[in-house]
């Protein structure tokens, strides 16, 4: 904390001088988020206005996703939170399975190089769980997963839930 006040007090000489001229300044971040503060702000204001800019609750994408692997209406959740550049997803994923492949689509396209995996836990044909495999490819926003760890299909029968998360970038 002492480096983060040695820097606001450095900032706040430097910007006392362009206050002497402007009632406020108006900072805007990556995300389009902005605050705007004035002479009289204090560090804990700043802090304060900065952390509520950068605030914002998931939302479920799950009506709006395309998913692919279950029969007519499977239930669940597709959470997700853009942060800068990053955007996490939590899924949850459960219904009548009637494909091999399993699939759903997220809000954002990946980044355009490399690939972002991740272990989640999975249920194929009314069996035990296991932990398996999924991935979103660059330039997609399409998640796919496997149904174990063996990168194995599913099977297109039974019971299918999925549970789990995925990080990725975006450009």
């Amino acid at each position: 904390m002492p480096a983060q006040i040695g820097y606001y007090d450095t900032l706040k000489s430097v910007a006392g001088k362009i206050f002497t001229y402007l009632a406020s300044i108006t900072i805007a971040g990556t995300d389009g988020k902005t605050i705007t503060v004035t002479q009289d702000t204090s560090l804990d204001e700043a802090v304060a206005m900065s952390s509520k800019a950068t605030q914002t609750a998931q939302a479920n994408y799950f009506s709006s996703s395309t998913i692919v692997g279950w029969a007519a209406s499977p239930t669940g959740s597709i959470f997700y939170k853009k942060i800068g550049k990053t955007v996490f997803v939590d899924f949850y994923i459960t219904g009548t399975s009637n494909n091999t492949a399993t699939s759903f689509t997220v809000p954002y396209q990946s980044r355009a190089t490399g690939s972002d995996r991740t272990l989640f836990r999975a249920v194929n044909n009314s069996g035990a769980p296991v932990m398996a495999y999924g991935y979103i490819d660059p330039s997609t926003a399409l998640v796919v997963l496997t149904s174990d760890l063996a990168v194995s299909a599913w099977t297109a029968s039974g019971t299918k839930v999925i549970i789990g998360s995925i990080r990725y970038d975006v450009d």
